[in-house]
């Protein structure tokens, strides 16, 4: 539904490791199915690392405008360990909680609400994920002012 518009949201992208990914990041992929087919994705990682699987909220179910003011309420920060190894300045957004409380608090009251985040929460197998990219999204609030309050220029 909404995947080409959050595509043209992605202002860089580099490849990356699942073991990279931390809580908030944007991230691209392609994912095999049970039935052997393969999928792009693009989702907003909450768990990178639950045993063998990855939770996300997959992007394509998810209004581009619904996303943006959801960030902006929640906060937006860069990734220190990919600005270390991979001199990246990579956003994710500020994710604090455990990742249940976080579900609980955050995401299960909208989970079910067309116009909200309608039915895009996904539990990922890492071995069925291809071509990890981690994505810097282009959130109508970060700007130059924005980038200052958190040192990245």
């Amino acid at each position: 539904m909404y995947l080409s518009a959050h595509r043209m949201k992605i202002e860089s992208s580099a490849p990356a490791n699942w073991n990279m990914l931390e809580k908030g990041m944007v991230c691209t992929f392609k994912y095999k199915n049970q039935k052997g087919e393969s999928k792009f994705y693009m989702a907003l990682v909450l768990n990178p690392e639950y045993g063998e699987k990855m939770h996300a909220l997959t992007l394509d179910p998810v209004n581009v405008g619904f996303f943006d003011s959801w960030a902006k309420k929640l906060g937006l920060t860069f990734s220190k360990r990919m600005r270390t190894y991979r001199k990246l300045n990579v956003g994710k957004l500020i994710i604090q909680e455990a990742s249940k409380k976080f579900y609980n608090s955050e995401i299960s009251s909208q989970i079910r609400q067309k116009g909200g985040l309608n039915f895009s929460y996904r539990t990922f197998w890492v071995k069925d994920m291809n071509g990890l990219n981690v994505v810097n999204y282009g959130f109508s609030f970060v700007d130059d002012k924005y980038l200052k309050e958190m040192n990245i220029i």
